[in-house]
């Protein structure tokens, strides 16, 4: 199911409580810079307690401003603005909140003056709580800082370590190569759009020239939908002796999908079953997009779908398939619909068409090239290495 997967983005991802801690952090950090900047002033002067409260918030402000607004634009100017513009006037919005002026300039510019004891010591301590006000806040942010991105190192690198595990399992969802069984020959190749996707399929040589090849893709995105993936492979392979009966296949499938899976999540698939005996196959889809037969002799290719709903929507729905014969050198494909809803630069579809019309091209070649043909063909359509949406492809060569 089709997904908006982008790479890691450090202010997507990060949770709006570690955002507000980074920025506090950086806030903190960079709110020295107004007290020092007092420091740094030519002018000698007393300064009040609400003067270097403005300041200080301003200066750091406009920091914790581009932390926390990043990706919110207007508003990010707006208080950028707003910041600057109280640094730029801070004594000038002191004297009109508060009626009076923090300013007793004793030196100005090049102008010599004499202090007595007691100014001297005022100015000078003054001076000296700055500089101190100052180091307390830079240690306070670095500390927090640090501790803001640890905390946040530690989560990432057990997400991570989540992700790896259920890249394995999921790895393990589907056949690890391709199937030889009489004549029939089938191959697939599943790439994910996240880190865990919700796509997977399976076949299973039954004996005796029957083969069963099937394919499910789980609504949403993500480990949830990886989980119910395997869900729906536990179901399969429970209901293994139901292999060449699609019908009672899906529906007690079905029954145990509503049963155990929240009612957000549903799975389309489609299955195929392949008689080499009678040259029969019997097909089944739920919610799925039409299986493609490819008639090999009749140059054309058909497609087959069976108006069933997807598994795990309604506990009780009755299940049909469709039989059909066909003759040896014909092919079928399956597959999900991040192949023919992937779209290209220009928003058009690749489309069940165009999937028909190459997959048309390239019979007569081996199932596993037809694959890899299409996912070229895929990639050249979209001009882009990362899909929006998993894709499935499975091809059955008889």
């Amino acid at each position: 199911m089709k997904n908006n997967m982008q790479a890691y983005n450090i202010w997507k991802d990060m949770n709006l409580k570690v955002r507000i801690l980074l920025a506090v952090a950086v806030f903190l950090i960079f709110s020295t810079i107004g007290p020092l900047s007092i420091l740094m002033d030519d002018p000698l002067r007393h300064v009040s307690f609400t003067g270097v409260l403005l300041v200080t918030i301003c200066s750091g402000g406009i920091s914790g401003s581009i932390i926390l607004f990043a990706r919110k634009k207007l508003l990010l100017i707006l208080m950028l603005s707003l910041f600057m513009a109280g640094n730029i006037f801070a004594a000038e919005i002191e004297y009109f909140l508060f009626s009076k002026s923090s300013v007793r300039i004793y030196k100005d510019s090049d102008q010599n003056i004499v202090l007595n004891k007691k100014e001297y010591s005022e100015i000078r301590n003054e001076r000296m709580l700055l500089g101190a006000f100052s180091v307390v806040l830079l240690a306070l942010g670095y500390t927090m800082f640090i501790v803001t991105l640890q905390r946040e190192g530690k989560q990432r690198i057990r997400l991570e370590t989540e992700f790896q595990v259920a890249r394995k399992i999921q790895k393990s969802l589907n056949p690890g190569k391709g199937l030889v069984s009489g004549d029939v020959e089938v191959f697939g190749i599943a790439s994910a759009a996240q880190e865990v996707g919700g796509d997977f399929f399976d076949y299973v040589d039954i004996g005796e020239g029957k083969t069963a090849v099937f394919v499910a893709d789980v609504s949403g995105h993500g480990i949830g939908s990886g989980i119910v993936a395997a869900m729906t492979k536990s179901a399969f392979y429970s209901n293994r002796e139901f292999l060449e009966e699609p019908t009672e296949l899906f529906i007690r499938m079905n029954r145990t999908l509503q049963q155990i899976t929240e009612k957000s999540h549903f799975v389309t698939a489609a299955f195929v079953y392949i008689n080499q005996t009678d040259l029969t196959a019997k097909i089944i889809t739920g919610g799925h997009h039409p299986v493609l037969h490819y008639k090999f002799y009749d140059k054309l290719a058909a497609d087959y779908r069976i108006p069933n709903l997807a598994l795990g929507m309604q506990g009780n729905f009755r299940y049909t398939h469709q039989e059909i014969t066909f003759r040896k050198g014909d092919y079928f494909l399956l597959y999900t619909d991040g192949i023919i809803e992937a779209r290209n630069r220009d928003g058009q579809e690749f489309g069940i068409a165009r999937l028909r019309s190459s997959f048309s091209d390239y019979v007569g070649n081996p199932p596993e090239i037809i694959c890899n043909a299409l996912k070229a063909d895929l990639h050249r359509f979209t001009g882009r290495d990362v899909f929006d949406d998993d894709i499935t492809l499975i091809c059955i060569k008889t």
